[in-house]
């Protein structure tokens, strides 16, 4: 029995001592794995403060530099292409002798154009380009059966020159007609002087379609609450209609002016007739050389009789009557803001004054 004793002693000092000597050994782990850890947070914690690091000052220079280059007058410049008469960069264009325009025989008008601009132009055929730059009857210049427009020609050394966008000048390399040249028939040709300058009642009075109503705004060039206008913003529906059945004649009769006519003036003062003349005013000569020349060369108005009653109702150079007799006018300050619910923003808001020629000028009140 004491043997035994002795023997349960004897194992559980050797117990204690394998204690005591394991204790260090693992407290020295614990030190070791939070020292690991507080390593790791502190990289973490350096490596979000360098983020994003900072940009080096030579970075910035060069980025900036590369704007201003990329911003300057010189790399935003463009000109107009003498073949399909489009705006494009400088940078790409193209500038050569007109004698060297690559297959310029691929530019060559059809007969149908040809005609056209010969009985329609008042172009001087001359053998002089300048000559034909500083005309302002025309924006081309047709010689040899080729139209170049004006606005991409020029003169250097005394030289014919010309410039060309990219597009056109790789198809004419390439033996291929450009796709917005006149020669593919992408002509429109310029406005006859008949129908430059056209009032709105004018363009009413000598059209044969009719849309179902035209709203005109009315504005000041100064922007002011009281007298800034609103335009409606809105949906227009069209009917189908058997146009050659309707209009046999025109211009149309004053009273139908109004059918689809109306002025609606909304401001603290009402215009005065003289402040409304430059888009109401209608002219009697203007109107019948007009027709005349849709009679002549646009075959939807060669059956169409000039309606010698009709003409003489015409003002000389004023505006109708009767757009002046059915004219609103709203000039309740209280009215005002409700009028304006639901319209499109001023476009003069925040500026100061606008030069321009399609808005009244409406004096401030």
């Amino acid at each position: 029995m004491p043997q035994n004793i002795d023997i349960e002693q004897h194992d559980t000092e050797i117990q204690r001592n394998d204690t005591e000597i394991s204790t260090p050994t693992v407290s020295r782990d614990m030190r070791t794995q939070a020292q690991g850890q507080n390593l790791e947070k502190n990289k973490k914690h350096q490596t979000r403060s360098r983020w994003p690091e900072p940009i080096p000052g030579h970075v910035k220079n060069h980025c900036l530099n590369e704007f201003i280059q990329s911003m300057s007058m010189s790399m935003l410049a463009e000109n107009t292409c003498a073949i399909c008469n489009s705006r494009n960069s400088l940078q790409t264009s193209k500038k050569l002798l007109i004698s060297q325009i690559p297959n310029i025989h691929l530019l060559k008008v059809s007969d149908d154009i040809k005609n056209l601009i010969i009985n329609t132009s008042s172009l001087q055929m001359t053998e002089s380009i300048q000559s034909n730059l500083n005309s302002d009857s025309s924006s081309f210049y047709y010689e040899h059966d080729t139209v170049l427009y004006k606005n991409g020609l020029f003169q250097q050394n005394k030289k014919n020159m010309c410039t060309m966008c990219e597009k056109c000048h790789t198809a004419l390399s390439k033996g291929v007609i450009p796709k917005f040249s006149v020669a593919n028939n992408m002509w429109l040709g310029d406005v006859p002087v008949e129908l430059q300058g056209l009032t709105i009642p004018e363009e009413k009075l000598i059209s044969l379609h009719r849309h179902n109503s035209c709203i005109i705004k009315l504005q000041s060039p100064f922007h002011s609450m009281a007298t800034a206008q609103g335009a409606l913003k809105g949906k227009c529906i069209t009917f189908l209609q058997n146009t050659p059945n309707i209009v046999n004649s025109l211009p149309l009769k004053m009273a139908d002016l109004c059918d689809t006519l109306n002025v609606i003036f909304i401001g603290a003062r009402p215009p005065e007739r003289i402040q409304l003349k430059r888009i109401l005013t209608v002219r009697k000569k203007k109107i019948v050389e007009a027709l005349r020349w849709l009679k002549k060369y646009n075959i939807l108005y060669k059956n169409i009789d000039i309606n010698l009653d009709n003409t003489t109702q015409l003002p000389e150079n004023d505006i109708p009557e009767s757009i002046m007799t059915t004219m609103e006018q709203i000039l309740n300050d209280k009215e005002v803001p409700s009028e304006r619910a639901g319209y499109i923003p001023d476009p003069l808001s925040n500026s100061i004054e606008l030069n321009i020629s399609d808005v009244i000028p409406v004096n401030n009140s």
